[in-house]
């Protein structure tokens, strides 16, 4: 097997930042557009904790300085790409990007917005492209796959031994809870009305959480054989629409992580083991 190669990589990658910051915007969540709300997410995680308590959400979500962090969060991958396609040295760009990026949603994950899981992607993949060298560009897009391996065998694993797997109406009680301003507001359109029958069918929820929880479940066999890649770029895909169009929960950031499960195949390579 061999990874797609670095420049490749990195242009696919900073197309679709371009095009997730795109979205974040008409979603209303830069950090212009959020610093001004007073509310502030009391998640359980030390680091918002720590965060908050230095002030600096405050600091940052003054307008000059917001404006400033959404100036360069855009303008930088720009930049990155047009000196990609020039064949120039992007090095310090992407490190400068990376650490203001990973800086940024860190402030962003103290306002109620959505999970920083699904940035996890944008966050951690531009540290791959700081490396020259081939063997540690490689070795860290191995760690990268494994991640995700991780991502989503530990979530069907959750549901598993928490028992939620076997809880023939979770799937119902969570459509209900998702959907609910839908059946208030736009109880005639036509997703809605699917949601519905798809509710009033226990069956048919049961059969359709089962079938994701095997489907996560499937993403273990990528920690002992690259052989079924592939299968687990489907599953990936499958993962971000599904999610999208059942749950109303986007992740279309983790589109960025397809090409870890689409190497080429080597003909000289006798094992697709690991």
């Amino acid at each position: 097997m061999g990874w797609i190669n670095r420049k490749t990589y990195l242009l696919y990658f900073y197309t679709c930042f371009i095009i997730f910051l795109i979205i974040r915007y008409f979603d209303g969540l830069f950090l212009t557009q959020i610093s001004s709300n007073p509310i502030r997410s009391p998640r359980v995680d030390l680091n918002v904790w720590l965060t908050q308590a230095s002030g600096i959400p405050e600091i940052v979500g003054q307008p000059l300085i917001s404006y400033s962090f959404d100036f360069l969060i855009i303008v930088l991958p720009l930049i990155i790409l047009y000196k990609t396609f020039k064949e120039k040295s992007t090095i310090s760009l992407i490190w400068t990007h990376a650490i203001l990026f990973l800086f940024y949603i860190l402030i962003i994950y103290c306002f109620p917005t959505l999970s920083i899981r699904k940035y996890l992607g944008l966050v951690l993949l531009p540290f791959a492209f700081i490396f020259v060298s081939e063997s540690r560009y490689k070795n860290t897009l191995e760690v990268m796959r494994y991640f995700v391996l991780f991502i989503f065998t530990s979530a069907s694993m959750w549901k598993i031994i928490r028992g939620v797997a076997w809880d023939n109406y979770h799937m119902q009680l969570s459509l209900k809870a998702q959907h609910i301003d839908n059946f208030v507001h736009w109880s005639d359109h036509y997703i809605t009305q699917l949601i519905g029958q798809i509710i009033d069918n226990p069956t048919f929820c049961a059969l359709l959480f089962g079938a994701a929880v095997l489907s996560q479940i499937a993403f273990a066999i990528g920690f002992f054989t690259k052989k079924y890649d592939r299968l687990i770029a489907g599953l990936l895909l499958i993962f971000i629409v599904s999610d999208y169009l059942v749950m109303r929960i986007e992740y279309w950031e983790f589109i960025v992580f397809m090409p870890l499960f689409l190497q080429r195949r080597n003909s000289n390579s006798n094992s697709s083991a690991i």
